[in-house]
């Protein structure tokens, strides 16, 4: 199962691929969260997990539309 850890931080989940705004250890991939990822991240993913990340975002909406993409 292939997971996508949105704005992991430090704490990404085991065995994810982490996404956050800043390169910290377990950042795989450094991307501003208030925009849709690239499309090469489209439909490759099984889940989408983001903890405590909404609150920092200017449209949380428009987060979560994206993370439709991300999914198979």
């Amino acid at each position: 199962m292939k997971v996508l850890d949105l704005g992991c931080g430090r704490n990404k989940l085991k065995g994810a691929f982490g996404v956050d705004f800043i390169k910290l250890p377990g950042v795989d991939f450094v991307w501003d969260l208030n925009k849709t990822l690239p499309k090469k991240f489209y439909n490759k993913f099984d889940v989408v997990y983001s903890n405590g990340v909404l609150d920092h975002l200017g449209n949380p909406l428009t987060f979560l539309e994206g993370c439709k993409k991300y999914l198979k």
